[in-house]
């Protein structure tokens, strides 16, 4: 018995099998080649969502060959958080193959596989698809299925030289670099500062411990900023290195993994005085330039602070949702 698509659209298609990943990482290195996205995949990751999909490979899988060449892939990602059940679209047709109405027959199949993985769940999963800013043509194709922009992450980039100028702070609040025995007070703090934003959940103490022993991280250019009247955090940009990045992205860079204010400090200038503090440290351990990751429902427009402040748009990669199963 046939697939489906193989009704629709001029390729044969099945289930990823185990012996297809190499075909399937040829096909995604041809995509990202074409189309140079912010996310980039790896064959590593791609045996992990194999392992991961081994039960599932029949309904949450399709692959695409014409004469037994891969052409196109869907793959549906199931998240395994029983909280935030989401299922992630992920997939692509090779740009030689474009433009037949492929990839619009095959989003649409996985839309349906994924309705269906809803209603099993009792409609608590929420059906994800991600789509570089840029790619203008796939974010027309997500909106005609059904999937709507919520989000856009964006990272931002700023070169370093002598123009750094010292922050401003408001009275009362002081800036002290980051010091391991204040962690679980900034951990306090950052739950604070992110309690009003989009699905945000607290992080353990144990998960805050693991992302601060990370290699990567910097506690050298990672700042608090402090009410000295009661001596609590009231806000924190914690940065890293990211050093294997370097190379490939021809530059260095600190990288402002962890940055929020406690709501009740806002509209105050300690943001922008954390991430000043942060760049003139980047700067005196002689890196070029300050890396930052904003997620925000600001869909389109400028991000006024992170502007002012030189930053400009590096990558950016707008969140699609569908609503909930019919």
């Amino acid at each position: 018995m046939g697939h489906a698509l193989d009704e629709v659209t001029p390729l044969r298609w099945r289930p990823v099998a185990e012996d297809d990943l190499a075909a399937v990482d040829e096909l995604f290195t041809a995509i990202e080649r074409h189309d140079d996205p912010a996310e980039r995949h790896s064959l590593a990751e791609l045996r992990e969502n194999m392992d991961h999909a081994a039960h599932g490979a029949e309904a949450d899988t399709v692959i695409g060959t014409d004469r037994d060449t891969v052409v196109a892939l869907g793959w549906n990602l199931v998240s395994t958080d029983e909280e935030q059940r989401q299922i992630f679209l992920s997939g692509g047709v090779h740009p030689s193959w474009r433009q037949l109405g492929i990839g619009r027959h095959l989003l649409c199949w996985q839309l349906e596989r994924a309705r269906e993985r809803q209603r099993l769940d009792g409609d608590r999963a929420v059906v994800v698809a991600h789509c570089d800013e840029k790619a203008t043509a796939r974010r027309d194709l997500f909106q005609r299925v059904g999937l709507r922009p919520v989000r856009r992450h964006v990272d931002l980039y700023r070169p370093l030289s002598d123009d750094v100028p010292e922050p401003q702070l408001p009275p009362g609040i002081e800036l002290e670099p980051l010091h391991p025995e204040r962690s679980e007070d900034v951990r306090v703090a950052h739950n604070d500062a992110f309690s009003d934003v989009w699905r945000a959940r607290p992080v353990s103490p144990e998960q805050w411990e693991a992302s601060m022993t990370r290699a990567a991280l910097r506690p050298e250019w990672s700042w608090t900023a402090v009410d000295t009247a009661t001596g609590e955090v009231v806000g924190y940009a914690i940065s890293s290195a990211n050093l294997e990045e370097w190379e490939a992205q021809g530059f260095s860079q600190g990288w402002t993994g962890r940055f929020g204010v406690r709501p009740r400090y806002r509209g105050r200038g300690i943001a922008r005085a954390l991430l000043l503090q942060s760049m003139r440290s980047f700067a005196a351990a002689g890196l070029q330039a300050a890396g930052l990751g904003v997620d925000t429902d600001r869909i389109e427009g400028p991000l006024c602070l992170y502007h002012q402040l030189g930053y400009t748009v590096a990558d950016s990669v707008i969140r699609h949702e569908a609503g909930p199963a019919v």
